[in-house]
């Protein structure tokens, strides 16, 4: 089985990062967090598990990646149906809730903050959904909102910065009070929020930029191809 991918597009290559991956090093960034009072924050293990599976919702694929079958393009988390993207959203925030309440809730409004603009019947069905299981979760654990939206904010950041790593963003971009500046294999913070400059790694595949035939032709070369590893250089800048 083959997860749905952050792919990026440059010289000729595709370069697969699944979601799991990606939400790992969302996970370890925040895990060696000493900015925000987090080290001290009771609520710290719910934080690092909710980063860890943010996107739980992606991890299975129908059966193999999919091509766009007018153009041949592998889908990512951007191009997605509409239709399979609102069943992923579900599917992830639904398993999260038979985990740590806290962190469930910290999901659900991760689904809600990412897809808040949407008006369409079913949208607006499944984010009414979302927000009452995400009160009932804090609520649960005892939390109160403005409480978890402070908690939120560094699940989103670690989210953020992940991300950028994965689709090898260049330049400057504000997340939260952060100034961070992408370079390729290096990442620069401002102030800087860890323990120490960091080296990660970042798994990756890299196949052919192309049209595929289809969908089955994609996911045997997708997972024929070798892993790699990335590294990633975190520090203050």
């Amino acid at each position: 089985r083959v997860e749905r991918v952050i792919l990026t597009r440059a010289d000729g290559v595709l370069e697969a990062v699944t979601q799991s991956d990606h939400a790992h090093l969302a996970a370890e960034l925040l895990s060696l967090w000493r900015g925000d009072g987090l080290p001290q924050n009771p609520r710290r293990p719910a934080i690092l598990e909710a980063t860890r599976e943010h996107d739980n919702g992606w991890r299975e694929s129908d059966s193999a990646p999919q091509v766009a079958p007018d153009t041949g393009e592998p889908y990512d988390f951007r191009t997605l149906p509409d239709d399979r993207r609102l069943e992923l959203w579900h599917r992830g925030v639904e398993r999260a809730t038979v985990g740590e309440p806290y962190a469930a809730a910290l999901i659900a409004h991760h689904a809600i903050e990412l897809h808040r603009e949407r008006t369409e019947p079913e949208w607006l069905a499944a984010l009414t959904r979302w927000g009452e299981l995400r009160d009932e979760l804090s609520e649960a654990a005892g939390v109160e909102p403005a409480t978890r939206d402070r908690d939120y904010e560094l699940l989103r950041a670690a989210d953020q910065l992940s991300l950028g790593l994965a689709l090898r963003r260049v330049g400057e971009q504000p997340i939260g009070e952060l100034r961070a500046r992408f370079a390729d294999e290096e990442l620069f913070l401002d102030p800087f929020p860890l323990a120490g400059a960091t080296t990660f790694s970042l798994r990756h595949r890299r196949i052919d930029r192309r049209s595929y035939e289809n969908s089955i032709e994609f996911a045997v070369i997708l997972s024929s191809s070798q892993w790699e590893s990335r590294p990633i250089r975190v520090r203050p800048g």
